[in-house]
């Protein structure tokens, strides 16, 4: 079974393309669950793995 372990964000959005800007999540098994407010970044995270 594949699975994405951990994501990296640069450059998108409200994210700065500088390396401090760099987010990384940790996704854990068997539910990662992404929740925020308005304008936090929900929809570029679930953008930038390609879905």
């Amino acid at each position: 079974m594949s699975k994405i372990d951990k994501m990296s964000i640069l450059g998108v959005r409200s994210f700065g393309v500088e390396d401090k800007d760099k987010q990384l999540i940790a996704f854990f098994s068997p539910l990662t669950v992404l929740v925020g407010p308005n304008g936090a970044g929900k929809t570029v995270r679930k953008l930038s793995n390609g879905s």
